[in-house]
């Protein structure tokens, strides 16, 4: 029902255009995990590897958002005279 909201698919969209996903690259939000292949050579296996890439990077992102109280601190170097 997501997927066919008109939001999602302009945000997926966008997120296509950012990471400038070509027609053979697959969206992250059309990733499938219980993806099955029927050997090691099948082509599909470096853009769904990709996606799996991107899909990680993108939750990792998303949670050290939410989390952000977690992050370390950034460091500052002062000068003293």
């Amino acid at each position: 029902m997501l997927a066919r909201h008109r939001e999602y698919q302009w945000r997926k969209a966008e997120l296509g255009r950012l990471l400038q996903l070509g027609p053979e690259d697959i969206n992250p939000l059309d990733l499938n995990v219980d993806q099955e292949w029927e050997n090691a050579d099948d082509p599909g296996i470096k853009a769904w590897r990709q996606a799996a890439e991107l899909r990680w990077r993108l939750d990792r992102a998303h949670l050290d958002l939410i989390l952000w109280w977690r992050a370390p601190l950034p460091v500052q170097i002062v000068k003293h005279d």
